[in-house]
């Protein structure tokens, strides 16, 4: 019998703060909450954005160094949970394009229909996809990563931060032009984690760690305003994952959390659910009703009362997506003690693995 995942309860915390933070990124988001393309330099609250996007910016990241920090010692994955993950994914495009037709948000189409059951296939849920490329590709680059020496893993994250991180931030006809979005930076950020996971020693103090975090969130806003009022160019470049300072601060922001000490069952739990909240939040057919008729988020952005609202709408976003989800999950498990039997028995192949030969090359 295998053991049981210990989940650590820090780190589920981390997961759980960096999903708050892809929240409030939407929150930002021109095409959902709607701040960033409606705010100008002279408003206070424009300022006030910026500075938490620079913040939040970190939380995809995080999340992915977490995945190298568990899984780097991994030898095989298993294809049901990329099944299950598309099945979820599927489910809630359907079932919340169902309620928009209902409602009389939406008109039906079959094209609408398949784009609802199938996101991916038209650039949604873009995490989901790199996600699952990385999932798939853990085995192949645990076999690589795992026979290096530490000064030689140290070589090589030093070359991948400098072409894929540090020349896109800075310097012309960089050799990735997608501002963090793609497979290169999930395996550079998962190459980390397995790093920190292997050899590193956090030996810094929790001030230390949350204080450099502070900085790199600081300098990005920083490089953020400069690019636009000084320059007069778009600063998507530097709120990119690749950006330089936004891969160290959320190494910084996964230190700190490695040195808190808390064990508590109900962050696991709550943390089970976090691509649950990734799915809801952004499922196109409810960003009109979340953001514009639930939230009236137009009715803040240039409020005194802008930083309580958005605040409290992550908060409320993440929270209602949490109890949806734990819903999803008891109606799955239901029924999935009668689906999942007959598929194991009829379509094996669902249940197996991908693994890689650990043995050594003669």
């Amino acid at each position: 019998m295998k053991n049981a995942v210990v989940r650590q309860s820090n780190f589920e915390l981390l997961r759980i703060i960096s999903m708050l933070m892809i929240v409030g990124l939407h929150y930002f988001n021109g095409d959902m909450g709607g701040a960033l393309s409606q705010l100008t330099q002279t408003d206070y609250n424009y300022y006030v954005t910026y500075f938490f996007e620079s913040m939040f910016i970190v939380g995809v990241n995080t999340f992915v160094l977490i995945t190298g920090y568990f899984q780097i010692n991994k030898k095989c994955v298993q294809i049901n949970k990329v099944i299950e993950l598309l099945f979820i994914m599927t489910f809630y495009g359907l079932f919340f394009y169902s309620i928009a037709l209902i409602l009389g948000w939406q008109s039906f189409s079959i094209v609408g229909t398949i784009k609802a059951a199938f996101p991916i296939l038209i650039g949604l849920k873009w995490f989901i996809k790199v996600f699952i490329i990385l999932y798939l590709l853990i085995p192949f680059l645990n076999a690589g990563l795992n026979q290096l020496t530490k000064k030689i893993y140290q070589t090589f994250l030093v070359i991948m931060l400098f072409f894929f991180s540090f020349y896109p931030s800075f310097l012309p006809n960089s050799p990735v032009t997608d501002n963090g979005y793609g497979i290169i930076t999930f395996v550079l950020m998962y190459a980390i984690g397995g790093y920190l996971k292997k050899f590193y020693e956090p030996n810094g103090t929790k001030s230390i760690y949350f204080s450099g975090y502070i900085l790199c969130a600081t300098i990005t806003f920083a490089f953020s305003l400069f690019v636009v009022l000084v320059l007069g160019r778009d600063n998507s470049q530097v709120w990119g994952y690749n950006f330089i300072f936004n891969v160290f601060g959320s190494v910084l922001l996964f230190l700190f959390f490695s040195k808190l000490n808390i064990k508590s069952k109900k962050i696991n739990y709550v943390a089970s659910f976090v691509l649950g909240v990734y799915f809801i939040h952004t499922d196109p057919a409810l960003n009109d009703f979340v953001y514009g008729g639930l939230l009236q988020t137009q009715n803040y952005w240039f409020s005194q009362w802008f930083i309580v609202h958005v605040l409290l709408s992550i908060l409320f976003v993440y929270a209602a997506s949490t109890i949806i989800d734990i819903a999803r999950k008891w109606l799955f498990d239901r029924v999935g003690k009668v689906v999942i039997p007959f598929f194991k028995k009829h379509i094996p192949v669902l249940w197996g693995e991908v693994p890689i030969s650990q043995r050594q090359v003669p």
